[in-house]
């Protein structure tokens, strides 16, 4: 049950804007949950309290407050003097953050969106297995073939994630856990390789379930497995465009491209109708994302954000997720929607041929343009061959030779990775001895072609 009231709880009366179905969940009067939605109000946004009716059983609540300044409540039933475990209580909390976001355009009197009922116990759950996302067995091996040797291929290994979007939920999000991650947060693959190191890695790897492939698969590896192929599309397309106009961010941009999608995969996975109107290729995304609206009061960009927020994803992840579909969204974002759109077209879906041309003209892209952006993604290859040879350089020889192939000076470089510039040489000099060359453009280009950067 969702309860929403004022900002003060003494304004009007409690208004119900969605009951889960469940046993106990039509049983709560509504003076019960009235009461206990007001105690977490007066308790603070997102305090998590639990209160026993007079009435008869037990209620428990989260409160989360809105922009509009009014209180959501999510509440539910429980038999007198049970106890709600941490994982309960977490999806009592993400309920109401998808609640927040519902009544974000504030709805008059609160009153649900079409059909936006159907997701509530599902949609919870949706997002808890987004912990333990099951991958594929072939990413799992190669992934672990580019780690283990004694010089791990971490150009290898990165393209292996970017391009496997379980992967990529959890080694970004295991990194962002780690205490050293920086008040920033841990923003594109390549640097969660670096943080977690090879061993790690491979412990986050080992820990997650297999997804099938010959086998029908059901719940979240559906989910996965018919979204995946459009996430990796979506980075390549990604990558032509940012290449295109000269888009600098592009470690942020590729991960931001392989998950841009995930609020589909709740979506999906808490409902089988989800996933099966995502195979309307007659839909374009402006489209899917209005339905979204008008039925749930809520699109899949904002949920992909609440799923990714509640895996500690850094503020510039989950912001570019929530915005890939506003026709105002700058930066990552805008390079994404415009990506989306261009990966839908090429796999034949339909696409606004304004919205696409709308996109492209913000980056100073002209139709000629977009027509060879469009010509090229069918037939791009990923750049690094899993399975190649090792790279032989250290995470930070790696560094400082790509901060060289950006044009980068000496002074810059060390700048950037608060070293000095006796450093970055010995670095340098140590990349010229493994890569066995003469000098930096040799050792930039060598790099460049086996992959390592």
């Amino acid at each position: 049950m969702l309860a929403l009231l004022p900002k003060n709880g003494t304004e009007g009366g409690l208004v119900q804007v969605a009951h889960a179905s469940g046993d106990g969940a039509e049983k709560v009067p509504d003076a019960a949950v009235h009461a206990v939605a007001l105690g977490a109000a007066r308790g603070g946004p997102r305090r998590f309290v639990r209160r026993t009716a007079r009435l008869g059983g037990g209620v428990h609540v989260v409160a989360a407050e809105t922009r509009a300044g009014r209180t959501v409540s999510v509440v539910a039933a429980a038999p007198e003097g049970a106890r709600l475990g941490p994982e309960t209580e977490s999806a009592l909390s993400e309920l109401a953050d998808v609640a927040v976001r519902m009544l974000a355009d504030g709805r008059a009197g609160g009153e649900p969106a079409e059909g936006g009922t159907a997701y509530g116990p599902g949609l919870a759950k949706a997002l808890g297995l987004l912990r333990r996302p099951p991958i594929l067995a072939e990413s799992r091996e190669r992934l672990t073939h580019a780690l283990r040797p004694r010089y791990p291929a971490l150009g290898d290994a990165a393209s292996i994630v970017e391009t496997d979007l379980s992967l990529a939920i959890a080694i970004v999000a295991a990194a962002n856990e780690l205490p050293a991650r920086g008040r920033r947060g841990v923003a594109s693959v390549a640097e969660a390789l670096t943080m977690l190191g090879p061993r790690a890695t491979l412990r986050v790897v080992a820990e997650l379930p297999n997804l099938p492939v010959l086998a029908r698969p059901t719940g979240v590896a559906a989910a996965i497995s018919r979204l995946a192929p459009h996430a990796i599309a979506t980075r390549a397309a990604a990558d032509l465009v940012a290449l295109a106009v000269g888009f600098r961010a592009r470690d942020e941009l590729r991960l931001v491209a392989t998950l841009h999608d995930v609020g589909k995969v709740v979506l999906a996975a808490a409902s089988a109708d989800y996933l099966q109107a995502l195979s309307d290729a007659s839909v374009t995304p402006e489209e899917r994302v209005a339905e979204e609206r008008r039925r749930l009061g809520i699109d899949h960009a904002a949920i992909g954000a609440i799923a990714l927020q509640r895996l500690r994803m850094p503020r510039s992840i989950t912001g570019a997720v929530e915005r890939h579909h506003s026709p105002d969204a700058g930066g990552v974002a805008a390079v994404v929607l415009l990506a989306d759109m261009l990966a839908h077209a090429a796999h034949g879906d339909a696409v606004d041929g304004s919205a696409i041309m709308n996109a492209a003209r913000r980056f100073g892209l002209q139709e000629d343009q977009l027509r060879q952006i469009a010509y090229d993604l069918p037939r791009a290859r990923e750049r690094r061959e899993p399975g190649g040879e090792p790279s032989p350089l250290t995470p930070m020889q790696q560094k400082v030779l790509v901060a060289l192939a950006e044009g980068k000076t000496y002074k810059q470089i060390a700048a950037s990775l608060s070293v000095s510039e006796s450093t970055i040489r010995t670095h340098l000099h140590n990349v010229y001895g493994k890569l066995d060359v003469m000098d930096r453009a040799q050792a930039v280009l060598l790099a460049a072609e086996r992959g390592w950067i």
